[in-house]
């Protein structure tokens, strides 16, 4: 069986360390049945989103399962900075072991150690590849101690991959695409 707590600021809902969430009062309005769970949404990127009323049902406020299972098993964030990390990367495993308050750098580092973060060709402002990254580099390579060879080369290889030589130059120099070798 789960354990349940109150969910802090929602004293007419509980949520179970698994996050699962039901009434235990009805509304001020009479409206709610308890003991009803509810069934959470789930937002555009797997994220797990439940609709709480406080009183009317003009009231309502939509939150993340995840926050509210911190909420109740882990307590406040320690600061307004704080938001919520899931261990294992997965936006609808909310366990309350699997959820923890996090910085947002902790965050965005275990974004990275669970292959979930938009680096690369998944992030959304990717201009090149990571095959052209390494076709940029290994151009940059040969013409190393050239400095005008350099210049001429960037320009082609902006063209040719359809970018500015900016992006060539950052890419090219270990400024972007960081993972790459």
């Amino acid at each position: 069986m789960w354990e349940w707590r109150e969910i802090p600021g929602w004293p007419a809902y509980e949520i179970s360390e698994v996050g699962d969430i039901r009434r235990v009062r009805q509304g001020q309005s009479g409206n709610g049945k308890v003991g009803r769970l509810l069934r959470p949404a789930v937002g555009p990127k797997g994220y797990l989103r439940a609709t709480l009323y406080s009183g009317s049902v003009e009231s309502r406020t939509q939150v993340g399962v995840h926050v509210l299972v911190a909420l109740a098993f882990h307590g406040p964030p320690p600061t307004p900075e704080h938001q919520v990390a899931h261990g294992d990367g997965d936006p609808s495993h909310n366990h309350w072991r699997n959820v923890r308050w996090a910085t947002p750098v902790e965050n965005c580092a275990d974004r990275v150690l669970h292959g979930t973060a938009p680096i690369g060709e998944a992030h959304w402002h990717a201009e090149l590849t990571a095959d052209q990254v390494r076709e940029i580099r290994r151009v940059y390579a040969e013409n190393r101690g050239n400095k005008q060879v350099r210049r001429g080369t960037a320009a082609k290889l902006a063209a040719r991959f359809g970018v500015t030589r900016r992006s060539v130059s950052l890419a090219a120099n270990g400024f972007t695409w960081k993972h790459v070798a």
